[in-house]
């Protein structure tokens, strides 16, 4: 957690960020292999689409999010 959060802020990452309890460390992210992973939401806590693997550009993830704006 600690580290999470350390790389949080030497990132200057202004959104939202998870950091997972036992549950889910047991559900979803014990089935990921590589950091960063990315899931998008909706407000129910349903995932939407696809994980992504890897960092994007600022204007690749605004491109991902408008995806998934409805």
């Amino acid at each position: 957690v600690n580290i999470a959060k350390t790389a949080i802020l030497n990132t200057g990452a202004d959104y939202p960020q998870l950091i997972p309890s036992q549950g889910l460390d047991e559900g979803i992210l014990g089935l990921i292999s590589y950091i960063p992973y990315t899931i998008f939401v909706d407000s129910k806590g349903k995932q939407i689409g696809e994980g992504m693997v890897g960092a994007r550009s600022k204007a690749e993830w605004e491109t991902e999010i408008k995806k998934h704006i409805q």
